[in-house]
């Protein structure tokens, strides 16, 4: 098995992958993954789809792309005094982090919360919301910064899977498709091509690097806020079921 970067020469096969019936409330499809990362890349953003190799079989995609790719590493890089070397390093470790955290998050979500997402979603973007505190008040200690890039990752991309699913299970059947579009849109669009990578930096030249922190953790807090007026009406849903 091996990773391939989707280019010209292999966009089609990418495209012409589907997931199975019973999975496609969980992914957006190639199309609208491919198209979003289009949209970030021209935007000013990043996005990196890969294509899943058995062999020279393609057999299924995976893409990274949100506003940390960006604005993490550099800020070890102009403020911590970290060489390019030291801020990768710490950049795969936040990302490696990623998949242990959203294997926990979806786990805590079924078996723990009973398939109620908002919680999980609460109690990792509060987690969040510390270790970024932490990452932004002691730059200069490797260990802390290094300790936080994999905790931001490993509680971070939980959410982010669950708030996709939380939509579909909100949502009537007959929107399900719209729910997962919107969420998809809203996420790539405004989340990552907007904020984390125009304002983000906007804030970060303009008014230093302190309010750019400012800004993460009162978007951590606005997110727990918006969770938490979901739980509810989740609750509600679950009792009827």
């Amino acid at each position: 098995m091996e990773l391939r970067k989707v280019d010209s020469g292999n966009v089609w096969q990418i495209l012409a992958l589907q997931v199975q019936e019973s999975q496609r409330k969980f992914v957006a499809t190639n199309t609208e993954s491919i198209v979003e990362a289009y949209c970030a890349i021209t935007s000013g953003g990043v996005a990196l789809p890969f294509g899943i190799y058995d062999g020279q079989t393609p057999v299924g995609f995976l893409m990274i792309g949100y506003g940390c790719l960006d604005w993490a590493p550099t800020y070890l890089k102009e403020s911590a005094g970290y060489d390019i070397k030291q801020a990768g390093w710490a950049y795969f470790l936040y990302e490696f982090a990623a998949i242990p955290g959203t294997l926990v998050c979806g786990w805590l979500s079924d078996k723990v919360f009973k398939g109620r997402r908002a919680m999980p979603t609460i109690i990792f973007m509060a987690i969040v919301a510390v270790f970024i505190y932490l990452y932004w008040q002691f730059s200069a200690n490797v260990t802390i910064v290094t300790i936080s890039l994999i905790a931001i990752g490993f509680f971070i991309y939980g959410p982010v899977m669950l708030i996709g699913v939380q939509a579909l299970d909100l949502a009537p059947k007959n929107a399900a498709g719209t729910a997962a579009g919107l969420t998809g849109f809203f996420g790539y669009f405004f989340g990552t091509a907007i904020l984390a990578n125009i304002v983000i930096g906007y804030v970060a030249e303009n008014a230093g690097w302190d309010w750019t922190f400012v800004l993460l953790i009162a978007a951590c807090l606005l997110s727990v806020v918006l969770m938490a007026m979901t739980n509810k009406e989740e609750k509600k849903l679950l009792a009827k079921k």
